[in-house]
């Protein structure tokens, strides 16, 4: 989807004929995360709209890789506007983000990685 893509109707020109769909296209958009910092394995609640967005075609089976700064982490419960997840091993101070069948949300904001104190 391009960016700054909106839920709603797609509408297709060619050739001077227009064509709309009959059912909205659903963006699904990460809106916020709590908390906004925390080291490897604290768990983060990631809040957002439509994430159910990211299920197969058939609607049977979800399809949610999420990364820290591009590291995978471990979705622990999910639903149509909230994913909770594990910080991975690894990650870095930076964006989250949400794919799926096709579609990606990031983060506006970075999640901070902290170290625990030795």
């Amino acid at each position: 989807m391009p960016e700054g893509s909106a839920t709603g109707k797609v509408t297709v020109a060619v050739h001077g004929h227009t064509g709309i769909s009959s059912a909205d296209v659903v963006i699904p958009t990460l809106q916020n995360f709590s908390p906004a910092s925390g080291s490897s394995g604290a768990s983060v609640i990631l809040n957002g709209e439509n994430l159910a967005g990211f299920q197969y075609a058939d609607k049977n089976s979800l399809c949610h890789e999420v990364k820290f700064n591009g590291i995978n982490a471990v979705i622990t419960d999910l639903n149509e506007n909230q994913l909770t997840v594990i910080v991975p091993p690894g990650a870095t101070t930076g964006k989250i983000t949400i794919s799926g069948n096709g579609k990606t949300t990031t983060s506006l904001n970075d999640f901070n990685v902290v170290f625990p104190q030795r």
